[in-house]
């Protein structure tokens, strides 16, 4: 059982590292058995297909990410952008335990595979987590709904960008803040 326990562990490493360093569409079943030393009949029979391995992977993020963030002590902010600082933190602190993990949500971002957008679309609103924040603050005439967005892109971006095999997260979230006040100057009215 633990040969077994083994294989599949390396299976799931080497998907996270080849769907995150080719993405979706590049990365072939021969790709990841070859770099989890196995054999594609292996990784066939535990997940089916490149489709299946790949959807229990995002599922394996998804739930990694949530579990993690069921203990985010941020939810009482009510500005939006403090709200942003301390998810973007506590997220980051969960995916630097796993280099594999953040290195895939990277590559989920910027995979324009449409076989990636729909397997992401159900796990990727993070929205819940901006339930409660005072909106009154931003101008107005603006869509909340394309700010939110821009947001949220410009965000990941940054994130992406921060090299964390380099930097801890502290240093990166002092960074951040510094690029959430430029995101403030432009979303939020003046006082």
């Amino acid at each position: 059982m633990q040969k077994k326990e083994e294989s599949n562990r390396r299976i799931i490493d080497a998907g996270f590292k080849c769907f995150a360093l080719n993405g979706y569409k590049k990365t072939s079943v021969d790709d990841i058995a070859q770099s989890a030393g196995v054999s594609k009949a292996l990784i066939f029979h535990y997940y089916g297909s490149k489709d299946g391995l790949y959807s229990y992977l995002l599922n394996y993020y998804i739930d990694t990410v949530t579990d993690g963030l069921q203990s985010f002590d941020g939810l009482y902010k009510t500005d939006f952008f403090e709200r942003l600082e301390a998810f973007s933190e506590a997220k980051l602190r969960i995916l630097q335990k796993n280099a594999a993990l953040f290195d895939f949500s990277m590559s989920l971002a910027n995979d324009k595979d449409q076989k990636v957008i729909d397997f992401s679309q159900p796990g990727s609103d993070a929205s819940k987590y901006f339930d409660g924040v005072d909106m009154s603050r931003f101008k107005d005439g603006i869509e909340l709904d394309y700010m939110i967005k821009i947001i949220f892109w410009c965000s990941a971006g940054f994130i992406k960008d921060a090299d964390m095999s380099k930097s801890n997260v502290g240093d990166v979230m002092k960074e951040f803040k510094k690029f959430t006040d430029v995101l403030k100057k432009v979303f939020y009215k003046e006082n």
